[in-house]
C-alpha cells in the first residue's frame, strides 16, 4: 500500500515542474451563489402536527483556462449548508458539504488528454447528538471539519465535449478517507492505514470515473450543472463509492431561480444502502463571470 501511495503521489506531482515554466494565458471564472427559504406544515393524522422552516445557501466556483505547451486546467469548488427549523422546537443541519476538484490536462495528438487530478470532499460544521450520561443530557460529537473526509489522487485520461463539459477516467487512483470513530460508520479494520483519537485513516487503490457538465442555454435562462464521481477497487457492493450531484435551474425576473436538485450517494463505509434526495427550490441567486489572469505558479 505504501508503494502504491508513493507511485500515485509521483504521478500527481509530475506536471508541476512543467507547469511552472508555462506562460499564463487568460481564463474564465464563474462565481454563482443562491439562498432559498421554505415553510411547510405537516400532519400525519396521529395528532402529530408540526411546522418547519428550511434555509439553504449554495455556492459554486469554476475556474478554467488554457496554458502554453498544450496544458489546460479546471478547478471546481462547490459548497452547501442548509438548516431545518421545527417551529417552537429545535434547529437541525439538513445538509453540509464542500467539494474541491483541482485538475490539470495535457493535450496530445489524440482525442483524449492526459490528466492529473486532486479531489477533496468533507463538511464544515460539527455535528452532535443528545445522549444521556450518568443521568445527564449531553452533546456527543459525531462529525466535523475534515472528519469525515475523502481525498482522491488520480492520473488518467480526459475528454472535453460540448462547450464546458468533460469526462475523465483513471486506472491509477488512490482514495484516502478519514472516518470518525463512532457507531455511525461501518469499520473495516483491514483498511486502516492509521488510527487517531477521533478517526480511522483508510487507504484504497483502484479506478475512478468523473463527469463534469457546466452548460447553459437560451442566454443563461436554463443552466445545467452536474458533477459525479465513481471510485471502485472491487466489483462488489463494498468496493464501489458513488457521488452524484445534478442541478437544472430555470432563471427569470433577473435574480429568481427555480432549481431542481438530484443527489445520489453511496458509501459502504457509512451506509450499506443507496441514498437519494430530490429537491425543488425557489430562491434568489447571484452569478458573475469574467475573464481573469491565470494562476501564477512559483
Amino acid at each position: 500500500m505504501k508503494a502504491s501511495l508513493l507511485f500515485i503521489l509521483f504521478l500527481i506531482l509530475l506536471p508541476v515542474d512543467s507547469v511552472s515554466q508555462m506562460i499564463q494565458d487568460s481564463s474564465d471564472l464563474w462565481l454563482s451563489g443562491s439562498v432559498t427559504a421554505a415553510y411547510a406544515q405537516e400532519d400525519n393524522g396521529k395528532n402529530n402536527h408540526y411546522s418547519t422552516l428550511a434555509f439553504q445557501g449554495f455556492s459554486d466556483i469554476i475556474y478554467k483556462g488554457k496554458l502554453s505547451n498544450n496544458y489546460s486546467y479546471q478547478h471546481v469548488f462547490k459548497s452547501e449548508i442548509s438548516y431545518l427549523h421545527y417551529i417552537d422546537s429545535t434547529w437541525i443541519i439538513s445538509s453540509d458539504y464542500f467539494k474541491l476538484l483541482l485538475q490539470w490536462n495535457k493535450s496530445t495528438n489524440k482525442k483524449w488528454e492526459n490528466t492529473w487530478a486532486f479531489y477533496l470532499s468533507s463538511r464544515w460544521l460539527n455535528k452532535y447528538e443528545n445522549v444521556y450520561i450518568d443521568g445527564e443530557q449531553r452533546n456527543k460529537w459525531l462529525e466535523g471539519f475534515l472528519n469525515p473526509a475523502r481525498f482522491e489522487f488520480s492520473y488518467g485520461w480526459n475528454n472535453s465535449f460540448w462547450k464546458c463539459s468533460s469526462f475523465s477516467g483513471s486506472l491509477a487512483s488512490i482514495k484516502i478517507s478519514s472516518i470518525p470513530r463512532n457507531e455511525l460508520y461501518i469499520q473495516a479494520k483491514e483498511k486502516n492505514l492509521l488510527v487517531t483519537k477521533h478517526s480511522y485513516i483508510q487507504s484504497e487503490y483502484g479506478m475512478s470515473l468523473q463527469l463534469l457538465i457546466n452548460e447553459s442555454y437560451f442566454k443563461d435562462l436554463i443552466v445545467w450543472r452536474h458533477q459525479s464521481r465513481v471510485f471502485a477497487n472491487a466489483f462488489n457492493k463494498s468496493g464501489v463509492h458513488i457521488d452524484v450531484n445534478n442541478r437544472i435551474a430555470v432563471r427569470f425576473l433577473k435574480f429568481i431561480e427555480l432549481r431542481f436538485d438530484t443527489k445520489i450517494f453511496f458509501d459502504p463505509d457509512y451506509n450499506s444502502h443507496l441514498q437519494f434526495r430530490q429537491e425543488v427550490l425557489l430562491g434568489v441567486f447571484y452569478q458573475h463571470q469574467q475573464k481573469v489572469r491565470s494562476l501564477h505558479f512559483p
